[in-house]
């Protein structure tokens, strides 16, 4: 090859390459082969196709761009690998995106599997954030986002826990192993019921390892209205009792049950005031004063 044409094949693959690492949107008339890459706008992360450890199977997935070593933050096709180089990606005429493989084109390995109505203004962008999302060109709406998505690794920004009106339950899941980033044994999840915590699950089972608050008496309102909490219960085999001057709403759910949800009321027999027949204060040391802010910050 002489000199011109030689020269002329090198810029423009140097042109090729300044495009390709710039690009951070895919439309409907593009696609994603493997050894092509998405780039956010101002070069956090990437997202194409890569292998892990030294596993030979390809995932689509996304990465820190400026991070020496492959951090892998998100993968579409988690649990099921592409076997050889023959992945692409793609927005197929129903606006979804789509990942398939040259050896099976017509049964997809995985999809983002949303009803879109308007097929032809479908665009996928990958955000500096690490958020990959698909939105209508002309709304500038999502209509899905991986944030929703969460494989091992919690960014900022992201929502974790039960959207009850969705219905859409957000929770990091480990990996297999270095080698397999499949789904793993442990995940981390809110436990929607009562003040929300944070639990690491293991094996579908509700092993608890960690959870905040550590203190019994930590929980807001966890004696109920008129109730104090003594962490230091031993002696009365309850941690709940009532101010000077009430006693429980509920007996039954206090004593038996040891439910003190229902907290206190004052004590009906004129006999137990402990004012007398005038107003007064009653000293009750020892406490400390919890507000919503302290309990969730």
């Amino acid at each position: 090859m002489d000199f011109p044409k030689l020269f002329l094949h090198s810029s423009l693959l140097v042109l090729h390459f300044a495009f390709s690492s710039s690009k951070d949107t895919i439309t409907i008339n593009q696609t994603i082969h493997d050894g092509d890459f998405l780039i956010s706008r101002e070069n956090n992360f990437a997202l194409g196709f890569f292998s892990p450890g030294s596993s030979r199977f390809r995932y689509l997935g996304i990465w820190y761009r400026k991070v020496r070593e492959q951090t892998v933050v998100w993968v579409a096709n988690r649990d099921d690998p592409i076997n050889g180089s023959s992945g692409v990606l793609s927005i197929d005429q129903y606006g979804n995106l789509v990942l398939r493989s040259y050896h099976n084109q017509k049964v997809p390995i995985w999809s983002t599997n949303v009803s879109v109505e308007v097929t032809d203004t479908c665009v996928a962008q990958l955000l500096d954030t690490g958020n990959l999302i698909l939105v209508h060109d002309r709304s500038k709406s999502n209509v899905w986002e991986s944030f929703d998505h969460p494989t091992d690794t919690w960014l900022p920004g992201m929502k974790l826990g039960l959207d009850r009106r969705t219905g859409m339950n957000r929770f990091p899941i480990c990996w297999r192993s270095a080698d397999d980033p499949g789904t793993g044994n442990f995940s981390l999840q809110i436990n929607p019921k009562g003040s929300p915590q944070f639990f690491i699950y293991w094996d579908g089972k509700w092993n608890e390892f960690r959870s905040m608050p550590k203190s019994t008496c930590d929980p807001y309102g966890h004696c109920g209205t008129y109730g104090i909490c003594d962490p230091d219960f031993l002696s009365r085999r309850f941690e709940c009792d009532c101010l000077p001057g009430y006693e429980p709403k509920s007996p039954r759910d206090w004593h038996i049950l040891k439910d003190a949800s229902g907290g206190c009321v004052r004590k009906r027999l004129e006999s137990t005031s402990l004012c007398g027949h005038g107003e007064g204060f009653v000293k009750v040391a020892m406490l400390k004063y919890l507000t919503l802010q302290q309990q969730f910050g």
